[in-house]
């Protein structure tokens, strides 16, 4: 099985999941769709990266090409959340050729239709209807960084 380049080192911001995908004033959406999937929020973000790092141990990494940044690569790993239950979390990352640095550039938090109706149901209002979930084809959260590439994975 062909890890992560260099996955022990590689670059995950705590900021990335504080100011963003796990914090609602970052990305209402996501972030509530982190926490009933897996629990965690901003305060537990520590958390959830030990649980992708130790994720990049046990998964195969699969390069996804080189877009003149440097070489991309998907890892998809189960990842424990803080409330017991486990999820499949798909990571993108590159081998960044102008910093040296492996680093995340998108995480996915996948998660079934039938759920995202369930946690997204009018009645816990959240504010979303299930038409409007069926409209956007809703199967995943997507959680995006601030990387130039990150939305070619």
């Amino acid at each position: 099985m062909n890890t992560l380049p260099r996955a022990k080192e590689a670059v995950i911001p705590i900021e990335k999941f504080t100011k963003y995908a796990l914090n609602p004033d970052g990305d209402k959406n996501k972030s509530f769709a982190f926490l009933v999937a897996l629990g965690y929020k901003a305060e537990n973000a520590g958390q959830l990266i030990d649980q992708i790092r130790l994720g990049l141990s046990r998964s195969p990494a699969v390069e996804k090409g080189d877009a003149g940044y440097g070489m991309r690569y998907q890892v998809i790993m189960f990842v424990k959340g803080a409330n017991g239950k486990t999820a499949k979390i798909k990571t993108g990352w590159i081998d960044d050729n102008t910093t040296g640095e492996v680093a995340i550039i998108s995480d996915v938090l996948e998660v079934g239709k039938a759920y995202i109706a369930e946690i997204y149901r009018p009645s816990n209002g959240f504010g979303i209807t299930i038409d409007q979930i069926w409209q956007h084809d809703i199967a995943s959260v997507f959680v995006e960084t601030e990387h130039p590439i990150a939305g070619a994975m």
